[in-house]
């Protein structure tokens, strides 16, 4: 498996994990909360873990990667 296969493959999965991770990083407002100004919308949540998502994206997409690697290696 060559580095550039490789460097793909995670950049890929890194896109696909920003997505998977999004709802595990994100904390909602609770039902009938008023909002503060009149441009906070109600389904924009309250806060996001911009750290935690970035982490576990990339941790997840390494693990991911690393075991497509042993799986292209052991079946060639």
């Amino acid at each position: 498996m060559s580095l550039s296969f490789i460097a793909f493959t995670y950049l890929n999965l890194w896109w696909v994990s920003l997505f998977l991770c999004w709802p595990f990083c994100v904390e909602a407002k609770p039902e009938g909360e008023k909002n503060e100004n009149a441009l906070d919308y109600t389904s924009a949540p309250k806060v996001i873990y911009w750290k935690k998502m970035l982490v576990l994206t990339s941790v997840v997409s390494a693990v991911i990667t690393a075991f497509i690697a042993v799986i292209i290696h052991f079946v060639k």
